[in-house]
């Protein structure tokens, strides 16, 4: 299936987030010359933060069928606004959140510290309204966190993308009924899904190309 292109994006994506991550990077080495590394233990973490919507009605799934075809799903609705960072080399975080307000955002950055207690951490992110809202911005400083905006129109260049895709191929296999079990489900399929270093093969090659000790 092809994907969308929006005639918005810039021609030069990859360059403008090239040069916004060397800037975080830079900063971040001028505030700990000792470490010039990426590493799990102690050094500068590197990770995708994005939110997405999965509901137990959604079809992903493609079936050859001769006859009419059908597919039993839910008709249930539930809230599940799901916040999730993919870490390249640290721990990765994932957690329901009531909405996508600043406040929440706030929340979740919290969580995501509390997860990498230790240096330095980079968070690359969209534009979304939220993420630029001042008390985001001064929690993240406050935090350590380094935001990378990615360019605007560019979700392409956001390894979770593919993440949620898989995610939510994977709810659509399964009748939920209960809301606390389809969040459960998230959650763990999430924790999973993360594990994988493969969705972010190609963006390591172009933008961290020079940095070693990413999670294997």
């Amino acid at each position: 299936k092809p994907q969308p292109y929006d005639y918005r994006r810039p021609e030069n994506t990859e360059e403008i987030l090239d040069e916004r991550l060397q800037e975080a990077l830079d900063e971040v080495q001028e505030s700990d010359s000792d470490e010039d590394d990426l590493m799990t233990d102690g050094g500068c973490t590197v990770g995708f933060f994005d939110e997405t919507f999965p509901k137990p009605e959604d079809v992903y799934q493609r079936v050859w069928d001769f006859e009419t075809p059908s597919q039993q799903v839910s008709t249930d609705r539930f809230d599940a606004n799901t916040f999730g960072f993919y870490a390249l080399n640290g721990a990765d975080a994932v957690e329901l959140m009531p909405n996508s307000q600043s406040e929440s955002v706030c929340e979740f950055l919290r969580r995501i510290r509390e997860e990498n207690p230790a240096g330095p951490l980079v968070v690359i992110l969209d534009n979304y309204p939220s993420h630029h809202a001042n008390d985001v911005k001064e929690l993240a400083d406050e935090l350590g966190i380094q935001l990378v905006f990615l360019p605007k129109y560019s979700p392409h260049l956001n390894p979770i993308e593919p993440l949620w895709r898989e995610l939510k191929y994977a709810l659509s296999r399964v009748f939920v009924t209960d809301e606390d079990a389809f969040q459960s489900l998230i959650q763990e399929l999430f924790d999973t899904l993360s594990e994988k270093l493969s969705y972010a093969a190609d963006w390591i090659d172009t933008f961290l190309n020079d940095f070693r000790k990413l999670r294997q």
